[in-house]
């Protein structure tokens, strides 16, 4: 019932049941409503490339339409899945080249994100480079520049850690090196169930300046970003050119986590206290 101070992932599904990736202790916990202790639903078999094991995995994802778990361990350059019931993970991606649309693809190197949209298709950022996947993995296309390093074209990123999607579908990319947060602007028609089947090859810069950890935006299409070197939380509004700063002295660079439903901010942080999960609703500023 308790999260070492490196939690790099956080899940909260429409009952409010939250998800955490405790990534010091190599596992997937979840809190039900009201609970006062957490379940075991992933890895917790300490670091290794076991079924059950993990190693400085980064990214969390739950589609809890078919109550699965999916992790990006990074160490072990693959995407786990874990089904109900199951602390074993199946690799439906890892460091061997998958087949293909696109030639520029290769194995996973370093995934740092996944997400899943409600038909089991699969979006993974590792390296400098976004990947769409089919389910289970089988056939994958890219969906941004396969190019390490800072540049003027914003599309050209260095380890994208996490996604986010407006209600529009637009696609958003945490670049955390260099750092920053990214907008692709969706170009084809968007569904209840699936990703767009494509977005704009290029991006726009709608966050940067700070030492950025996570993000998340909300149905306004604001980005808050957590900015872990002024240990504040930034919130930047639609085509603003300056953040607005909140949380300051109480915030560092831990994961973030919008729920519409109740349209309040999630975030784990251990500067207020030892590493707890601590809600925003909206109106408040504390």
């Amino acid at each position: 019932n308790q999260l070492a101070r490196n939690c790099r992932g956080l899940y909260v599904n429409e009952a409010g049941d939250i998800y955490v990736l405790d990534a010091y202790n190599q596992r997937v916990l979840k809190w039900a409503v009201n609970g006062n202790s957490g379940v075991l639903v992933a890895g917790g078999g300490g670091v290794g490339n076991g079924p059950n094991q993990l190693s400085d995995a980064h990214g969390l994802y739950v589609d809890t339409v078919n109550d699965v778990v999916y992790v990006a361990d990074t160490g072990n350059h693959r995407i786990q899945k874990y089904t109900k019931g199951s602390v074993n993970g199946i690799t439906i991606l890892g460091p061997t080249p998958q087949t293909a649309t696109s030639t520029m693809l290769r194995g996973m190197y370093n995934p740092q994100s996944v997400f899943v949209d409600k038909v089991g298709n699969i979006l993974v950022g590792d390296w400098a480079r976004i990947t769409k996947w089919a389910p289970n993995g089988s056939t994958g296309s890219l969906v941004a520049d396969d190019y390490q390093g800072f540049n003027d074209k914003a599309m050209r990123m260095n380890t994208p850690s996490a996604f986010a999607f407006d209600k529009t579908g637009n696609l958003y990319a945490l670049d955390s090196i260099n750092p920053r947060a990214l907008k692709f602007n969706v170009t084809s028609e968007v569904s209840a169930n699936c990703f767009p089947t494509s977005w704009n090859s290029s991006s726009n810069v709608v966050a940067s300046g700070g030492y950025y950890g996570s993000f998340a935006v909300d149905d306004d299409f604001n980005v808050y970003v957590a900015d872990g070197n002024q240990y504040r939380l930034q919130k930047w509004t639609p085509g603003a050119t300056q953040p607005i700063n909140m949380l300051e002295g109480q915030f560092s660079h831990y994961p973030l986590f919008f729920h519409s439903s109740t349209r309040s901010l999630y975030f784990v942080d251990s500067i207020i206290g030892n590493p707890s999960v601590y809600k925003l609703v909206p109106g408040q500023s504390t």
